[in-house]
């Protein structure tokens, strides 16, 4: 027999669902106790056509926290900071966010807030998926999504430590190492209709 049978492997299958934990109120009573909503898709994983555009559109919604320093790169003219952060005071925290595997992913959005504001919340949260349905996404945007996404790439490159982790993943996903210029070329390629 072949020690490398790929029939072995069983391909993972998304299932979507919903996951509530309560915890008993901490012991504490000066530390805020706050409610994390996340809604998510699937998307495709490490080998999709759709990983780069994933990105884009996490880094267009951006978010950050209600402690946010304001500043370029930042996240202060991503959607999530103006839609959500600036226009809910009960708002702790919202954020894009990805999660990509062998085969599957998830792309979605989170966010925290006290409890009672949590229907408001996941709202506010739903809400923004619509808008991405209705609303075109401006040139704008797009642009300094791109732009914010490879800063954020060749930034976190300049670390030896992650640019040696970058290599190694990269060579055991796709048997091979892209350069930077070609990774820079993909998401510069990457629009809204893929």
């Amino acid at each position: 027999t072949n020690n490398n049978d790929d029939s072995r492997t069983i391909p993972s299958v998304y299932t979507g669902g919903e996951y509530r934990l309560q915890s008993p109120p901490g012991l504490n009573p000066a530390k805020e106790e706050f409610t994390h909503v996340a809604i998510a898709f699937e998307v495709g994983g490490w080998h999709s056509s759709d990983l780069v555009p994933t990105c884009v559109l996490q880094t267009l919604l951006g978010g950050g926290s209600s402690f946010s320093a304001g500043g370029p790169g930042k996240g202060m003219y991503s959607r999530l900071y103006r839609e959500i952060l600036n226009k809910h005071h009960w708002t702790e925290s919202s954020e894009a966010f990805s999660s990509f595997h062998s085969e599957s992913g998830l792309w979605g959005i989170s966010g925290s807030c006290r409890p009672e504001k949590t229907r408001e919340m996941t709202f506010a949260l739903v809400e923004q998926f619509h808008k991405l349905k209705d609303d075109f996404v401006t040139d704008e945007e797009l642009d300094r999504a791109r732009n914010m996404l490879k800063c954020n790439v060749l930034t976190q490159l300049e670390s030896r430590l992650v640019l040696f982790e970058d290599i190694g993943r990269q060579i055991l996903t796709y048997g091979k190492r892209e350069d930077a210029a070609t990774m820079c070329a993909k998401i510069d390629a990457a629009t809204m209709c893929a």
